[in-house]
Order: C-alpha cells, then structure tokens, then sequence
C-alpha cells in the first residue's frame, strides 16, 4: 500500500501539475500586469481621480491550467462602468498585428456588458505585446490612447 504523499505525488505527476502551475502563474502575472498598465494611464489621464478603479477577482477553470483566481478590473465613474475581465489562457486563431512567429496566449475583454473589446495576448521572440479587437474584428496595437477611446466608447 502507497503511503498518501505517494499518491499525491503519483497524480500530480499524472496530471502534469507543475507545468499546469507554471502556465497558469504567468498567465496571471501577465494579466497582473496588464491591470497595472491599465490603472497607470487611467490615473495620468485622470489626475483629479474621476473614475473609480476597483479590483474584481474572478474563478476561473481551464484545461490544463486547472481552477484558479485571477484579478480584473472594474472602471467606473458614477453609475457607469466597464470591465476587465479575463477570458482564458488557452486560445486559438492567429495574431493580427505582430506577423510571423508571433502566437496568442491570452485574451482578456473590455466590456460594459452589451459591447466588449477583445485584447489578445501575444508573444514573439520573448516579448509580451496586447493587440485589441474592435466588434468588426479590426486589429490594433493596445495602448493608451486605444484604452480612452474604448472607454469613451463603453461609457458614453
């Protein structure tokens, strides 16, 4: 008979834990860091403090990264609000702005609830750049003045 930490350690091992661990802790960092990025130029293009930024912790449960929580972000001012919200890890399709050798691995949504904006992670040759999708699937880069002009269009 196998002692307990032997059978944890048999199906951990059975179930690829650590490299489920892995991925899922840099998707998280990944998405930690588009949150920060995002709260950053919300705070330089509002100094006086307008909006409310509030952090909105969401379960998740993916194949081959398991369950887990993983930070967003609701933007409001008054009764209005937008989120950011993560999606998912494991996504498939092709990059539209980084070209060859470029691959997706994340997609987090901007959404007021009806309309949403769809950011894509992508990675090429060890860099982590955000590309967005407008609802006609046009393709950008995501940056600062990409996120106002979302928000302005979800919290008009």
């Amino acid at each position: 008979m196998t002692s307990f930490q032997e059978f944890l350690h048999r199906k951990a091992e059975e179930q690829g834990q650590s490299s489920a661990r892995e991925r899922r802790d840099e998707w998280i960092a990944a998405v930690d860091r588009l949150t920060r990025q995002i709260e950053g130029w919300l705070r330089e293009s509002d100094p006086e403090g307008v909006l409310d930024l509030i952090p909105v912790t969401f379960d998740k449960a993916e194949k081959g990264l398991g369950p887990y929580k993983i930070d967003g972000l609701q933007v409001g001012v008054g009764e209005l609000s937008a989120r950011v919200v993560p999606v998912a890890r494991n996504v498939v399709g092709s990059p539209r702005i980084m070209g060859d050798g470029a691959r997706l691995a994340g997609r987090v949504d901007i959404t007021d609830g009806i309309k949403k904006y769809v950011l894509r992670r992508v990675l090429k040759d060890g860099s982590e750049t955000w590309e967005v999708l407008d609802d006609h699937f046009g393709a950008a880069p995501f940056d600062r003045d990409r996120l106002e002009s979302i928000l302005q269009d979800l919290l008009a």
